[in-house]
């Protein structure tokens, strides 16, 4: 079974590579002390997919219009809710993350991001 879902990974990844555009995954660092602490932003380069929300989907509060869709892979970090996308020189919090792993293999991840 775990080479079907590395299979599946790799379809992933491969797709997401040729439909989506490379972006950034914005994590925030606090080095110094905690009464002087310096706030510097780490990047990490990853593939994504941007899609809108349907209609029936926005309900004004969970999901607001503005709301952009990511389906994400990464090599190289985790997307966490305090991490931020920057895409276009435009930069969305995200709101909720959805990893897609079944088993011990990641497929990829869904972002919920807002401007």
């Amino acid at each position: 079974m775990a080479d079907f879902y590395t299979r599946l990974k790799n379809t992933a990844e491969r797709m997401i590579e040729q439909y989506g555009r490379q972006i950034s995954l914005v994590e925030k660092v606090k080095t110094g002390t905690s009464y002087n602490p310096i706030i510097s932003e780490r990047l990490y380069p990853i593939y994504a997919v941007q899609s809108e929300y349907k209609s029936s989907d926005i309900d004004g509060s969970l999901i607001q219009s503005n709301d952009k869709r990511f389906l994400v892979y990464s090599e190289t970090a985790i997307p966490k809710t305090d991490m931020q996308l920057l895409d276009n020189e435009k930069k969305y919090s995200i709101v909720n993350v959805k990893e897609t792993k079944p088993g011990n293999t990641n497929i990829f991840y869904e972002i919920q991001a807002r401007l």
